[in-house]
């Protein structure tokens, strides 16, 4: 039933409450006569970036072994790394011509480069918080992002709020 609805069945206006955020663990008590929270916005914790390390590279070399009588080409690949510094430009070694081979005219080998950070650390995400039958998650690698739920059924009485540091929950409901 719609509020205004409610207001004219019962013969008076109904008045929305918010209470202030919780941002620490700990009991909410809901009132009598409450029988839904009209709204819940909760958000965990933030996670760590992550990060760290240096810069480094992964070298991916390809050889092309050209064929005798244009029968075609042959690639031979190879990663190495990582290798700590700066990632270098991608380029071709000159054309290497081998008589001797019965097989290959000759072969030229490119090497191109992935960056990529050595010894660093993954992001992580961040604590949940928990109430009233729901859950917040923490943020991946950064701040967490608050989710809305609403019209959650509820009963009069004390009920336990999980808030880790950074975390929020902040109720809604019509008394």
């Amino acid at each position: 039933m719609k509020p205004w609805m409610m207001a004219l069945v019962l013969g008076r206006a109904r008045q929305l409450v918010t209470l202030p955020p919780f941002t620490a663990s700990g009991p909410v008590t809901i009132p009598q006569g409450v029988p839904r929270l009209e709204s819940i916005i909760g958000k965990g914790a933030a996670g760590s970036p992550g990060g760290g390390g240096t810069p480094g590279y992964f070298t991916d070399a390809v050889t092309y072994l050209i064929k005798r009588n244009g029968s075609g080409v042959d690639e031979a690949r190879s990663t190495a790394g990582p290798s700590p510094g700066s990632t270098p430009a991608s380029y071709c070694d000159p054309g290497v011509l081998t008589p001797e081979s019965p097989t290959y005219e000759g072969y030229q080998t490119c090497y191109e480069f992935r960056s990529t950070s050595i010894g660093g650390t993954s992001p992580t995400t961040g604590a949940s918080t928990t109430g009233f039958g729901q859950t917040f998650v923490g943020g991946t690698g950064g701040a967490a992002t608050a989710r809305t739920v609403n019209n959650v059924a509820v009963t009069p009485g004390t009920y336990q709020l999980v808030i880790p540091s950074g975390g929020s929950i902040i109720i809604s409901y019509y008394v």
